[in-house]
């Protein structure tokens, strides 16, 4: 994802180089899958990602399963120091993509991401 810059607004503390991460205990292919779609957004759509935004998958996951978006936070399992690093001269941000539900995504739309990210602690 951090091949190409994503388009940030002027003003905005965001990074314009990230790459996704996601905490699962062993490789499952659809997880993969997901976060590869989720990186491709910001460059279709002429946006970007920063500390909490959500995403929504565009419908839940299935499978009894009611996870529907991410919520992207700090990475939680990576030094602190390895959050940001420089590569061939560009400065890259590490957010970690949370799956979280329909009804949590409602939650982080209506009270605010932040607020969502404090519960899930």
């Amino acid at each position: 994802m951090s091949d190409l810059p994503m388009v940030v607004p002027e003003g905005s503390t965001a990074a314009p180089y990230i790459e996704l991460i996601m905490g699962i205990e062993q490789h499952e292919f659809w997880a993969s899958g997901l976060l590869k779609l989720t990186a491709e957004y910001p460059f279709a759509q002429c946006t970007f990602f920063d500390l909490h935004h959500t995403v929504p998958f565009g419908g839940e996951l299935g499978g009894g399963s009611d996870l529907s978006a991410f919520l992207f936070v700090e990475p939680r399992f990576l030094p602190e120091d390895l959050n940001r690093f420089e590569f061939r001269g560009r400065q890259i941000r590490f957010l970690q993509a949370v799956a979280i539900t329909t009804a949590e995504h409602r939650f982080a739309i209506s009270h605010g991401s932040d607020r969502l990210e404090a519960l899930l602690e």
